[in-house]
């Protein structure tokens, strides 16, 4: 059973360090290209998205030139490394997250560098029948978690998108992260290196500028991750996943400002994220890790940011230069949050009167 440290900040469960990210990103690509030798039609599309992915991506995780430069691992040096940071980290949390990141991974989202391109890359169909089979056999081998997670996470994720949006998706996990992901695009287009983009998914992209910077904003959402702005956060902390996003994380170099951004601008994301947030709490902090302690204290501060957020809502609605638009996607944003978290405290609270049962 996990436990963390008191002196550490709840934020940091949901951080990735670099080594950490290049793991994950290393996953996914190697599920897109089992979908690409695996596909009848458009290989050359899907091998064009994929380029242009894989060299965003290389772009963010080689912004650092003091660091030993990243590349895509092959499946066994893949185990390895994680075998690697099993012996370093304090507790499995990162595995979980990167886990669960793989599961929901859909790839062929908008890259921000062209608009013909993105709408080809909008047409193209992943078929993830064996992605599932893969990621099971890989955590069997790496044997830190129980492979039966990844099938909870996939069906609690499901769940929670339909509770939270009060309708029965008929449509693919990874498509409500597509859509997202092509608002993003849609709110980032324009003038300049996306502003939006770069709020939201940081700032830090040592030499990038523009369209690039952009793309590997977007390359980095798509695959999961929101870039942390500034420093990084402790413990060397690169990028925030899981729907921690949420929590007021220093995400574009400051808490409210950004998180207030895309819950204004973007629900689909806010969606997204406060789905991958119930993931967390139920499937990993409390039934893997029985860490109730942890638990508590994300709700909390997930609590907090909502009453932030109605404050932001409510300065929006007296401000003489009124944003419908701009209200309307918040209010629906902290609609969904608020479920959320009313779905997680309920959760909790059962699993708290189990344990006295129990006791």
């Amino acid at each position: 059973m996990d436990k963390f440290k008191e002196n550490n900040n709840v934020l940091s469960m949901f951080g990735l360090t670099r080594e950490q990210l290049g793991i994950l990103f290393s996953i996914e690509k190697l599920l897109v290209e089992k979908d690409i030798e695996a596909s009848k039609k458009r290989k050359a599309e899907k091998l064009m998205w994929l380029n242009g992915w894989s060299s965003s991506i290389l772009d963010y995780l080689n912004n650092d030139s003091s660091e030993k430069e990243f590349n895509f691992m092959p499946l066994v040096e893949i185990i390895d490394k994680i075998g690697e940071q099993k012996s370093k980290s304090i507790n499995n949390t990162w595995y979980y997250l990167t886990i669960l990141e793989a599961t929901l991974f859909e790839p062929y989202t908008a890259l921000g560098k062209n608009k013909d391109d993105d709408k080809t890359f909008s047409k193209l169909k992943y078929k993830d029948n064996d992605k599932i089979n893969f990621i099971k056999s890989m955590v069997k081998n790496s044997e830190i978690m129980d492979e039966m997670f990844v099938d909870r996470f996939k069906d609690t994720y499901k769940k929670s998108l339909n509770k939270i949006s009060g309708k029965y998706l008929k449509i693919g996990l990874g498509v409500v992260s597509v859509v997202a992901i092509a608002a993003i695009a849609a709110a980032t287009a324009g003038a300049g290196a996306g502003p939006i983009a770069v709020a939201i998914f940081g700032s830090q992209f040592t030499g990038l500028s523009g369209a690039a910077l952009t793309s590997a904003c977007l390359a980095m959402a798509g695959g999961g991750a929101i870039a942390v702005g500034g420093a990084g956060m402790a413990g060397g902390v690169m990028a925030i996943v899981g729907g921690g996003a949420l929590l007021g994380t220093a995400v574009g170099g400051a808490a409210v400002g950004a998180t207030s951004l895309f819950v204004s601008s973007i629900p689909q994301l806010t969606l997204t994220q406060a789905a991958k947030l119930e993931v967390v709490l139920k499937e990993i902090v409390i039934n893997a890790q029985e860490d109730i302690k942890s638990a508590q204290e994300v709700l909390a501060n997930y609590k907090d940011q909502i009453v932030k957020l109605n404050g932001e809502l409510g300065k929006l609605k007296l401000s003489k230069e009124k944003n419908k638009d701009e209200i309307k996607n918040m209010k629906k944003s902290i609609e969904y949050m608020e479920k959320a978290y009313k779905d997680i405290m309920v959760f909790l609270s059962s699993y708290e009167i189990g344990i006295m049962h129990e006791d």
